[in-house]
């Protein structure tokens, strides 16, 4: 007999929904066990160990098999700039034998896209992996989409505020369009805003999902050997 498919609960599926629908963020915690957690990982170091493909990491660190980038400091960033190449975390789920942990996750990958296509157009399915870089994430920014995020291995934190908590033209060092380069809900200083108080935290571990609506600002700290897929729709 196989396993039971891990997906959304019904009461998670609507609460997920109305998240959509009132562009409020949500946590969604899965029914992921600490054990099949230990044992997605090493489904998925099997796959690095086994991949051969060569694919581009974050700026600056070239082009990396996924070995490399999980032995060293690096960061996958795949389908930001690597748009060429297969999806090295949705190939791995996709082709996870039946049963295993990561066909089962696979089946709430797939639940999850299938919620966030129903209230606007899928526009990428990005993946994040790190190796072993430090602790740490930023800079604070908001994005022109809404994002669906399954952590699958390790953990992130997402520190989130809302869309009027500050404005991008505020302080000295803005940098890109939609970045705030002199924030930083960890550090406080002469430019932090929000006040910490605004600042809401979201700590994710395995099989745990965050939606983000467009328009909200969050810092993302993420530590070693950490996986995640997202889902961004219009």
């Amino acid at each position: 007999m196989g396993r039971t498919p891990l997906t959304l609960s019904h009461a998670a599926e609507t609460a997920l929904r109305a998240a959509m629908v009132s562009a409020k963020p949500l946590v969604v915690r899965s029914r992921l066990s600490e054990a099949d957690a230990l044992v997605l990982v090493d489904e998925w170091e099997l796959h690095v160990a086994q991949d051969a493909t060569v694919y581009q990491m974050a700026d600056g660190q070239g082009k990396q098999l996924l070995a490399a980038m999980w032995a060293s400091p690096m960061r996958l960033e795949h389908d930001l700039q690597d748009t060429a190449t297969p999806n090295p975390v949705v190939a791995w789920l996709r082709a996870s034998p039946p049963d295993s942990v990561g066909d089962r996750v696979w089946q709430l990958q797939r639940r999850i896209e299938v919620v966030a296509a129903a209230h606007g157009p899928v526009l990428r399915r990005p993946a994040f992996a790190t190796g072993l870089i430090a602790v740490g994430g930023g800079p604070a920014h908001f994005d022109d989409y809404n994002n669906a995020a399954l952590v699958l291995a390790g953990n992130k934190s997402f520190f989130i505020a809302p869309p009027n908590a500050m404005t991008w033209e505020d302080g000295p060092r803005n940098g890109k369009r939609n970045e705030r380069l002199d924030v930083n809900p960890l550090i406080p200083g002469p430019y932090t805003e929000p006040p910490l108080a605004q600042w809401r935290l979201a700590n994710l571990g395995p099989g745990d999902l965050l939606y983000l609506p467009r328009g909200w600002w969050h810092y993302v700290v993420s530590e070693p050997h950490s996986v995640m897929t997202n889902v961004w729709t219009g």
